[in-house]
Formats: structure tokens, C-alpha cells, sequence
């Protein structure tokens, strides 16, 4: 089981007592799939519970969580924050994921500041590096199905979208691929119209992949530019369009 049915069901009871309902709040942390399963399965779980799903950071609240935790004890040289924002697009675990092993670093060379040539020396690594890298990279293109997560096939065909939306996206401005030439390429594949479609609101709901409306015209990309790198760079179109 992915989600401990009997504990959830013991919260739900409590929430029915109004007393107790006035004097605690219980939080629930779940993988993002879960309320899809949730759904599929008729357990009814979630039914008492106010769902509130958690993505990127934005901007002020990113550049807080690079700042703020050594401030006083680590100095960003200029332009240091605003790129790694840029390249980890807010997401908080890989923004803590980055900093851990710049801190690591500068810390070993008795220095205080950190600068835009040690995120770059990082980003190098984690986009040119295979297997030690696979670990944190796939946390940032899981979960956004019950399919994903429950069959090996369905997890292919996802990672091969996205490795297709990178490689399409590699010459073009901001990396955007219009949907006609994605919708193009799996059809080729023999992948179904309806699967690629689902597959892009799902990953586009989990903010895996970016969309955006030009002129009545969809577009993707995806939406980490660490991520997109690594795609590229460790060749994964090839990987899974032979």
C-alpha cells in the first residue's frame, strides 16, 4: 500500500469529534499521486481534508530559503542568488540538494562567499555525471500518476516524453516546443493522441513540464533548466527513441 489506510481512517474519526476538531489540526503529507489513487481506488480518504498541493517556490520565498539559513556566515557573490534561482526554478528540494554541497565545499576551502563558479561547477557535475546524480534527478520527474508510480512501462513512457520535450526544445527559444510537433513524434511511435494528452496534463498539474498559451497555440518545456540540461546531456533521447 502506498498511504496507511487504517491511521488515515483513525484521523477521520477524530475530525468527526467537533471538540477536537476546534482544538488540533492534523497535516497529512502525501506523494503527489496519491489523491488519484485515492479517487481510483473508492477508499475515500481524503474526503474530510483540505487539499493543498505544494510546488515550486516563487522568487522571494526561493531566494529566502538560499539566504536566509546561514545568514551572517555565508556571503553570495553578486548574481550568485538570481542564478541559481533561475536554474532550480524555485524547487525546494533541489535548491537544499545544491546548497548542501556548496556549503560542504566552501566550508573545506576556508571561505565564506560563494560565488556564480561554484553553482556552475555543480551544475556540471549533476548534468554530466550518470549514475551518482540519477538518485536526486529522478525525484523531480516522480509521482505525477498512480500509473507512473504502480507500472515500469507507464514510467518509460513519461520519461521518454519529457526526454522528448527536452531535445525538441534544445535550439529553440526558452527551450519551447509546440505541442503539434510533440503530438507528431509519439504519434510516429505509435503512442495514442489520448495518451500523449493525458500524459502532458499530468505532468503539466505536477509542474513537471510548463505550458503556455501563445495566440491559441499550446507550448512545453520543461520547467527545471537544471533538469532540461541533464536530459540533454546524458543524451536520454536516444535512450528511449532508437
Amino acid at each position: 500500500m502506498y498511504i496507511d489506510v487504517p491511521f488515515i481512517h483513525h484521523l477521520s474519526s477524530l475530525l468527526k469529534d467537533p471538540q477536537l476538531k476546534k482544538q488540533i489540526t492534523f497535516i497529512v503529507t502525501v506523494r503527489p499521486f496519491i489523491s488519484e489513487y485515492d479517487e481510483r481506488e473508492g477508499l475515500q480518504l481524503l474526503k474530510l481534508m483540505k487539499p493543498i498541493t505544494l510546488y515550486h517556490l516563487d522568487e522571494k520565498a526561493a531566494k529566502q530559503l538560499i539566504t536566509e539559513p546561514l545568514s551572517g556566515q555565508v556571503m553570495y557573490e553578486r548574481g550568485t542568488v538570481d542564478y541559481l534561482y533561475w536554474l532550480t526554478a524555485g524547487h525546494p528540494y533541489l535548491l537544499q540538494f545544491i546548497l548542501k554541497l556548496i556549503i560542504d565545499k566552501i566550508i573545506r576551502e576556508g571561505r565564506a562567499m560563494v560565488t556564480p563558479q561554484d553553482i556552475k561547477t555543480v551544475e556540471e557535475r549533476m548534468v554530466t555525471e550518470g549514475p551518482a546524480f540519477d538518485a536526486p534527478f529522478a525525484v523531480l520527474i516522480s509521482d505525477y500518476s498512480v500509473d507512473e508510480v504502480t507500472h515500469p512501462k507507464e514510467s518509460l513512457l513519461g520519461k521518454g516524453l519529457l526526454a522528448l520535450i527536452a531535445y525538441l526544445g534544445r535550439d529553440q527559444e526558452e527551450a519551447w516546443v509546440l505541442s503539434h510537433e510533440i503530438f507528431d513524434t509519439l504519434e510516429r511511435y505509435k503512442t495514442p493522441i489520448a495518451k500523449t494528452s493525458s500524459l502532458l496534463s499530468q505532468l503539466t498539474r505536477t509542474k513537471i513540464v510548463e505550458e503556455a498559451n501563445v495566440e491559441g497555440t499550446l507550448k512545453y518545456r520543461l520547467s527545471i533548466p537544471l533538469l532540461r540540461q541533464r536530459f540533454l546531456r546524458q543524451n536520454l533521447y536516444l535512450k528511449y527513441f532508437r
